[in-house]
């Protein structure tokens, strides 16, 4: 769903010293799809699934040690991701009143708009 005017809202920092290259690189498609105009949020929300993917898989692969510094560098960054996104489905919800009031809003017109200019039988 593409769209700009969500895009202005500012996107985490996802790198932290402990970021493996295959994580910078979705971490920068991430960054890069965050400040395309216009927004395409479905394109958006698949990367950040492939990266909550990704870093289930490289918690794996580290050993206990490793898992001790990335954990707590990953959570701080995944409690922005998660902020980030709930604002971004706040106003996703609100564009989708907006426009929902706006077309009741031209119906309303609409349907008024014909009762006034309704021809009257001839007798």
């Amino acid at each position: 769903m593409p769209s700009d005017k969500l895009n202005r809202m500012t996107f985490p920092e996802l790198a932290h010293e402990y970021s493996p290259e295959a994580l910078t690189q979705v971490n920068e498609s991430l960054i890069a799809l965050a400040h395309a105009d216009p927004l395409d949020i479905d394109k958006l929300s698949d990367f950040a699934r492939e990266r909550a993917v990704l870093v289930e898989n490289l918690l794996t692969t580290l050993t206990k040690d490793e898992q001790q510094r990335f954990v707590p560098a990953e959570m701080s960054i995944n409690r922005q991701l998660e902020a980030y996104f709930s604002a971004l489905r706040q106003d996703v919800k609100k564009e989708i009143l907006g426009v929902a009031k706006g077309k009741n809003a031209v119906n309303q017109y609409t349907g008024q708009h014909a009762k006034l200019h309704k021809v009257s039988p001839s007798r």
